[in-house]
């Protein structure tokens, strides 16, 4: 228990770095619509993404949370 900062540093950090891509990509695409000020929506979308995603174990983070196989 410990050690679990550096886990929950890790992954927002990770996090935030996704996030930022896909601001700084989506107001490259549309200058005139995008704005700095969507980014709580493109950080929550990110999450979101991250924990669908499959990874190792062939699971995603929400599956392995609710201990369910997919």
């Amino acid at each position: 228990m410990h050690h679990q900062n550096g886990i929950a540093k890790k992954r927002i950090c990770k996090l935030c770095k996704g996030a930022q891509t896909s601001l700084l990509h989506a107001m490259q695409h549309w200058i005139n619509v995008i704005f700095s000020n969507l980014w709580p929506f493109t950080l929550k979308n990110e999450c979101e993404v991250a924990n669908q995603v499959k990874q190792k174990g062939g699971l995603s983070a929400e599956a392995k949370f609710a201990e369910v196989k997919q």
